[in-house]
């Protein structure tokens, strides 16, 4: 696995942004999101940290070439 593959979550990161939602006053039926300088932590619902059953993680590569793989748009 190339080192440049691996990643390191905050999870403090996570709940600090779910605290700043909760004081924002938008509903949680909508996605809130927050920049942190270089990752977009989106927020939906009322999540806890102890019951998540699913973490859904989106890596966007922008040097990736759409013609590098045959039947690969680019967008995944």
């Amino acid at each position: 696995w190339p080192t440049e593959n691996n990643f390191d979550i905050d999870l403090e990161r996570l709940t600090q942004a779910k605290l700043n939602r909760n004081n924002s006053g938008k509903s949680f039926s909508e996605v809130y999101e927050e920049n942190d300088g270089k990752n977009i932590i989106g927020i939906k619902g009322n999540p806890t940290l102890s019951e998540v059953k699913t973490m859904m993680l989106g890596v966007w590569n922008p040097e990736k070439e759409v013609d590098k793989l045959p039947g690969d748009d680019g967008n995944s």
